[in-house]
């Protein structure tokens, strides 16, 4: 099914996980055989992905017959495309763009995170200014706060990622700011290693709730 993300020019999919079992024997041809032997549900996330894409290329007029991993685990896109694929235990999603129009995309879905586990989660993911900030916000937004943190760092890499070629620490990142009226966030990488030198700066995105999860979405123009 077509999900809207409000980016003009950018392509999604989405579909439901567990996979239908007429559409995992239909594309089962996508999957690896590194994960014959995996667990069902990884082989529904897997399949489902490159479903999404699939459909997303078609729409925009062209046939996405293969969508090989890179040693990142990442998929390798064509050289006419950009794109990102998401999924958790509820759904998959795939955004796609055209590299003449997007230097690049991100997105991520996330269950609301258990407001239980933010101790646990925030001493890899978030900086102690990030968690003050979450704490001054009402009790009752923490988790809602505390996922989309996750998901828009993780969007974040989603985009660099392909043009940095670089793996980037959850702290390399910091998160600005999160507007639940407007469904906006801003956050800046600041530091890392020096092939992140040249993406040091601000970056925007969107944010989706959709099916129980939030997703997170940055667009990098050209």
């Amino acid at each position: 099914m077509k999900l809207d993300l409000g980016e003009r020019g950018i392509m999604a999919y989405e579909l439901d996980l567990p996979l239908d079992p007429k559409i995992e024997l239909e594309y089962s041809h996508w999957l690896p055989e590194a994960l014959n032997r995996a667990s069902l549900s990884r082989r529904h996330e897997f399949i489902a992905g490159r479903v999404c894409a699939h459909k997303c290329a078609q729409t925009m007029g062209l046939e996405l017959l293969n969508l090989p991993s890179l040693p990142s685990r990442a998929p390798h896109w064509p050289e006419n495309l950009v794109g990102s694929i998401t999924h958790n235990k509820k759904l998959a999603i795939a955004a796609l763009g055209f590299k003449g129009q997007f230097k690049s995309l991100g997105i991520d879905a996330e269950e609301l995170i258990d407001p239980a586990k933010i101790a646990e989660l925030s001493t890899v993911i978030a900086s102690d200014t990030e968690m003050k900030a979450i704490r001054l916000s009402p009790q009752n937004e923490w988790g809602q706060r505390f996922t989309i943190l996750f998901s828009a760092k993780e969007s974040l890499f989603k985009a660099l990622n392909p043009l940095c070629h670089s793996f980037i620490d959850f702290k390399d990142a910091e998160m600005k700011d999160i507007c639940l009226k407007s469904n906006s966030f801003s956050l800046s990488l600041k530091k890392g290693k020096n092939e992140l030198s040249s993406f040091v700066g601000d970056y925007e995105g969107k944010i989706i709730y959709h099916k129980g999860s939030i997703v997170t979405v940055i667009v990098l123009n050209t």
